[in-house]
């Protein structure tokens, strides 16, 4: 696995970026400093000043040696109202859009916190295979987390993109967002790792046992489906972030080096 890969999202620190004891640069420093080649920039975390604050903090980024893999957004692909189906469907081409005007290659975005139903997997569904002929045009990758609400099961996650035009539309496969069981787990990994356009290294810290997390494993069946796209940390221990983090990466290193 190419270590030249491995990337921190901001999510890592979102505590200290939150309480102001980091700002964004801060967590670019922090990033190399661990040894990351990239960073993955959650939408609460981009500058204020629009977007030429964000193309100014991109391009510092990329100054320090560091790609800027990822734009994660907000949203909710399962909203039953009309007029919101309407404008998550104008948001998804306007984040396509300004990921190309910031030369990012991919988005992050969550299907929302409705239950798994029929109805909510095919509005999902739909709403991303609309923006699929702008994301191939323009180049970008737009990857669904699974990450709350529907797209937690794995198989419902599957169901909504399953046969959507790779790589454009995929998964953002986050290894620790489907349960605490190992089983449960890497049965989830083994399901959308032919989907993905994009990896979450979920790390706990201290609980990772606790939590069912077995990131070898998990990333030996994601390197045997052929993936060799990028691989993101995302601390979410309870320890502090600033001395945690770096170590968490560590982990994840030694066990990419070892699937």
């Amino acid at each position: 696995m190419n270590k030249d890969r491995l990337c921190i999202t901001s999510w890592s620190y979102h505590r200290a970026l939150g309480s102001g004891k980091m700002d964004l640069d801060g967590f670019f420093h922090a990033a190399r400093n661990a040894g990351a080649a990239g960073v993955d920039i959650v939408g609460g975390h981009f500058p204020r000043g629009g977007v030429s604050a964000l193309r100014d903090a991109i391009a510092r980024a990329r100054a320090m040696g560091l790609e800027v893999v990822t734009l994660a957004m907000a949203g909710d692909l399962t909203r039953r109202s009309a007029s919101a189906r309407i404008k998550m469907r104008s948001d998804l081409g306007k984040w396509v859009r300004l990921a190309r005007a910031m030369d990012v290659s991919a988005i992050r975005i969550f299907a929302g916190d409705s239950s798994v139903c029929d109805s909510a997997e095919k509005q999902a569904r739909a709403l991303l295979l609309s923006v699929s002929p702008l994301a191939r045009r323009l180049r970008i990758r737009v990857a669904m987390e699974n990450h709350w609400g529907i797209s937690v099961n794995p198989d419902s996650s599957w169901r909504i993109l399953r046969g959507l035009p790779l790589p454009w539309v995929g998964s953002c496969l986050d290894i620790g967002n489907f349960g605490r069981d190992d089983r449960e787990s890497l049965y989830g990994v083994r399901r959308l790792a032919p989907l993905a356009v994009h990896v979450h290294v979920k790390d706990y810290g201290n609980a990772n046992r606790r939590e069912g997390l077995d990131q070898a494993a998990s990333l030996g069946i994601i390197r045997h489906s052929g993936y060799q796209g990028w691989y993101s940390l995302e601390y979410e221990g309870e320890e502090n972030e600033l001395k945690e983090v770096p170590r968490a990466f560590a982990r994840m290193a030694r066990a990419a080096s070892s699937a």
